[in-house]
């Protein structure tokens, strides 16, 4: 028995920081940093590459979601969609949050995601303009 745990552990170890996905009869072999983001649709799951390619795979976001939190690059901000940060120029906040991804889409953020997303970055807010005292800075008296 232990024998086996030792096996597990070394082949877990020595896995490489790639991502196999199965398209039909065929592996499709991706790095963590290609792919910009995953949309849901049905039974099926839309993989969006950096270089502008659409994959179309048979697994659940669900699926592919589970796959790719071992990287904490990827976040899903939505129920369909899981996107990479390192891809996310900007997020729109105003009618509707919004997550502006490198292709220039926009991509919806739901309300029970918005505190999770924000958590990945150090948030400094611009004070110009600023109308509401809760954006007020903790620190001034």
């Amino acid at each position: 028995m232990e024998e086996y745990q030792t096996d597990f552990l070394v082949q877990a170890m020595m896995k490489l920081p790639l991502i196999a996905i199965a398209q039909q009869k065929k592996y499709i072999i991706l790095t963590p940093r290609e792919i910009m983001y995953c949309v849901a649709e049905g039974s099926y799951c839309h993989i969006y590459k950096e270089d502008g390619e659409a994959i179309l795979v048979s697994i659940k976001l669900k699926a592919v979601s589970e796959i790719l939190q071992q990287w904490p690059e990827f976040v899903r901000i939505h129920h369909s969609y899981f996107i990479n940060v390192h891809h996310l120029k900007w997020i729109e906040i105003s009618d509707g949050w919004q997550a502006c991804m490198s292709n220039g889409q926009l991509l919806p953020v739901s309300g029970s995601r918005k505190t999770a997303l924000l958590s990945l970055f150090h948030v400094h807010r611009d004070k110009r303009g600023q109308k509401n005292p809760d954006d007020r800075d903790m620190n001034q008296e």
